[in-house]
């Protein structure tokens, strides 16, 4: 597998999620908006798309390309979005917990 897909499927959506978790509970819906705008800019460094223009047009002018792109960033929201789900279920948790304590 190659680093880009191990960072845009595993590193960055966890690491988004947990720096807002630890930062700021209440901003964690924003989460899977900021995961997936990272990954868009991993995405489009991994394939050197950032410093030759002509071929960022010749790449969103395929269809074919245009479409993985969209399912990469389905498939990473869902990730995301599942993550944030379980961050949500920990600050409840947690906030349960230390009302008990």
């Amino acid at each position: 597998m190659d680093w880009w897909n191990v960072l845009r499927f595993g590193v960055i959506p966890v690491l988004t999620v947990a720096i807002i978790f630890i930062l700021k509970r209440k901003l964690l819906w924003v989460a899977p908006l900021i995961s997936v705008a990272s990954v868009f800019v991993t995405y489009m460094v991994s394939l050197g798309l950032v410093t030759d223009l002509s071929a960022m047009a010749e790449f969103f002018g395929s269809s074919e390309h245009t479409w993985y792109l969209f399912m990469a960033m389905l498939l990473h929201l869902g990730i995301a979005i599942i993550l944030t789900l379980i961050a949500y279920l920990a600050a409840y948790l947690l906030k349960r917990y230390q009302r008990k304590a």
